[in-house]
């Protein structure tokens, strides 16, 4: 190897695979070469670079995960489901075979992993290539959580083993070869996967079409969950709700039998209401019980963190930080880490993107300490992630039955800039709240320019975030304002370019206001 790395052993471990199918079609003894390559790796390389790999203790675990994983998970119970999915080939080896590796994802409930076929290879044309990735059919991430926040009654649940539900085209399937062994004592064979296959560029498309030709085909039976389908799945994840107990229980219901028609079945269900968990099985539940709400319990959902007995919307605090010297490529793996689609804690991820800003302006390498003054803020940054645990907000950001604003207010400094929006309700009683729906945030770019461009920006990211979150809520009786501190904005001619932004629709210059002339004239 080149340089002591993952990526090298990942291409060392491949290369030895590689080689030892030639010397098994050719008939030759390979019974002994996995340990002598444990043994020279474990004896061979240095110390500090086996504890870095992938957090396991050593070489010799490593190379079981890579390579002996998927012998062993397939005999266990769990994954008996995924057996029935491949057929065997009479044929010999093909010359294109599909590596797989293993995804493990660890909840509060259990410890899960599934097989990936790695569909685009490491050299030279592979399937994916050959392969369209299709349009995108569901909406996107933002507008799925903002709906879901419509809701008094909150609905969540995901699909079991959605992609292994539908079947490829015979013609197709001889392109998904796959090689297999049940045990360490078995051959090596080839398979062909019958299913749409996680790895592959067309498959979040087929899985996800496969959900809309249903909601075409039986969707009129089922009233309730028919929208639903359409418009709060994102691939097998549902977020939806609904304005009573009774309209959840029947959408609830109807979910379930509408997706039955096309074998999916639907678990991991999560309510805000103990009462929707009548007649569910303990498998379909997502929460730890069906009688009481578990403390402090958290709900893993797109990304974002629910907790069902107090119907907040949170985040969990375990960035992890890699081990040894601080790095830029640490840093940034530290910061992708925190995972804020609403923009809900923008202002603490821009500081950590403000960091990276700094790194590039001081030509810092990817693996090289960054300086002493930039480790420090990094420490103090660091040591203060873990309070976001202690941020909450409602999920329900609305009063039933009231009138809705939307205010959008804008600013811009040196550093950054950004805009945020919130939802201003009132119903008929004249109860008001006022909840933040959604925020953007940007950096400033590394060639300066000046501060009223600047709030130009800001204005022009507003106008976005309004257009986005109008058209997700779909809210009929709804005023909206956009708030500047800059009467450069305000006054600018480019504004009314910036209302003409898609789906800014008609909204009139007149309803942007300056915050500082509207605290003057109260």
């Amino acid at each position: 190897m080149k340089e002591e790395s993952v990526a090298a052993l990942h291409g060392l471990v491949d290369d030895f695979e590689r080689h030892t199918k030639v010397l098994k079609q050719l008939g030759e003894p390979t019974e002994y070469w996995s340990t002598i390559l444990e043994h020279l790796l474990c004896t061979r390389l240095h110390q500090e670079t086996l504890k870095m790999w992938e957090d396991y203790a050593s070489t010799f675990e490593f190379l079981q995960r890579r390579m002996r994983v998927l012998e062993s998970i397939s005999v266990n119970q769990d994954h008996k489901p995924f057996l029935p999915s491949f057929r065997d080939t009479p044929e010999s080896y093909s010359e294109s075979a599909m590596n797989q590796h293993m995804l493990w994802h660890s909840d509060n409930l259990q410890l899960s992993s599934h097989a990936v076929t790695d569909g685009a290879g490491p050299n030279g044309f592979s399937l994916n290539d050959a392969l369209r990735v299709g349009p995108v059919l569901q909406d996107d991430l933002l507008s799925i959580i903002l709906r879901f926040r419509t809701y008094p009654v909150a609905v969540a649940a995901d699909i079991e083993k959605m992609y292994r539900q539908v079947l490829m085209q015979p013609c197709d399937v001889p392109y998904q070869k796959i090689l297999w062994r049940f045990s360490s004592t078995k051959p090596i064979q080839e398979y062909e996967l019958l299913t749409v296959t996680y790895g592959l560029a067309p498959s979040s498309f087929l899985a996800t079409r496969t959900l809309q030709q249903l909601a075409n085909d039986e969707g009129m039976r089922y009233p309730s969950a028919e929208p639903m389908l359409r418009k709060h799945f994102y691939v097998d994840d549902c977020l939806a709700g609904a304005q009573s107990i009774e309209e959840a229980i029947r959408l609830r219901d109807e979910l379930i039998e509408l997706l039955k028609k096309s074998g999916f079945a639907l678990r991991k269900f999560a309510f805000n209401k103990l009462e929707l968990l009548n007649g569910l099985s303990a498998e379909q539940i997502g929460t730890q019980s069906s009688l009481t709400f578990a403390a402090h319990e958290m709900v893993k959902t797109l990304g974002i963190g629910w907790e069902p007995e107090r119907d907040t919307l949170q985040f969990n605090s375990s960035v992890k930080h890699s081990p040894g010297h601080v790095t830029k490529r640490s840093i940034l793996s530290a910061i992708s880490q925190l995972f804020d689609p609403l923009g809900l804690i923008a202002p603490i991820i821009i500081h950590g993107k403000l960091l990276m800003q700094e790194l590039w302006l001081v030509h810092c390498e990817w693996d090289q300490p960054v300086p002493s003054c930039v480790e420090t803020k990094w420490q103090r940054y660091y040591s203060d992630l873990p309070k976001i645990v202690d941020f909450r907000t409602p999920r329900f950001a609305f009063l039933p039955n009231a009138s809705v604003q939307l205010h959008t207010f804008c600013d811009a400094s040196e550093s950054a800039y950004g805009a945020c929006t919130y939802a201003r309700s009132m119903d008929n009683s004249g109860n008001i709240r006022v909840q933040l729906l959604a925020s953007k945030s940007r950096v400033a770019p590394l060639n300066r320019i000046t501060l009223p461009r600047l709030e130009l920006c800001a204005a022009k990211v507003g106008a976005q975030l309004h257009a986005h979150i109008s058209n997700a809520l779909q809210i009929k009786t709804c005023e909206s304002r956009f708030w500047s501190d800059s009467m450069v904005t305000i006054t600018s001619k480019h504004l009314e370019n910036i209302r003409r932004e898609p789906g800014f629709g008609d909204t009139s210059i007149d309803t942007w206001i300056t915050m500082e002339s509207h605290l003057r004239h109260r």
